[in-house]
């Protein structure tokens, strides 16, 4: 038994690189992390990972309702079917293995969960084939597989006009959105 870190990084920095890049690639090996701006023009680094409604709830920073939408239309989209993934495989160097080229995939070929993921797909086989940077044990690129599948297919865009509240949102801001005419009640 060993504890994992959520975050874990194992790569090499190049000196030559802009810093940012260098940034990048560090936060590429982080799931949810995001390099965003804040409005008065810094950097701001996000690192939140809720792990329950209580800790979501307390990142939210704004409640948009009938009060502060302006009504011109509630635009909702939702990824493609081109775009949904139901398996990835994550290449990585295994540091177990003495750093040789290893790959992972989730979900499991077989499983109930890919079986589901592929039965919502009309039985089209949608993969994704990812090298990551970084990441040098299987627990870590197991994580990097799931994110890949679980995000692709539970992303969704809303696009609305808001009053002045509006502008002080920030990206990566956890924001609510009430909406009953777009069936939109409390989503985050």
């Amino acid at each position: 038994s060993r504890d994992i870190p959520l975050y874990e990084c194992n790569l090499t920095i190049d000196t030559e690189a802009t810093f940012r890049d260098n940034i990048e690639q560090i936060l590429s090996t982080m799931g949810l992390a995001e390099l965003t701006w804040t409005t008065q023009g810094k950097y701001k680094l996000l690192v939140e990972y809720p792990t329950s409604a209580v800790e979501q709830a307390a990142l939210i920073s704004h409640n948009f309702n009938e009060d502060n939408i302006i009504r011109d239309k509630i635009e909702l989209s939702w990824v493609s079917a081109n775009e949904r993934v139901n398996q990835a495989t994550v290449n990585f160097f295994n540091e177990n293995e003495d750093f040789k080229e290893d790959s992972i995939k989730w979900p499991p070929t077989g499983s109930t969960l890919y079986n589901t993921y592929l039965a919502e797909d009309n039985n089209q086989p949608f993969r994704k084939n990812q090298q990551v940077s970084g990441i040098t044990d299987p627990y870590h690129a197991q994580a990097a597989a799931e994110h890949f599948v679980r995000t692709s297919r539970k992303q969704h865009i809303v696009k609305f006009s808001a009053d002045k509240t509006g502008l002080t949102v920030e990206p990566g801001d956890f924001i609510t959105i009430t909406a009953p005419t777009s069936n939109l009640t409390g989503e985050t």
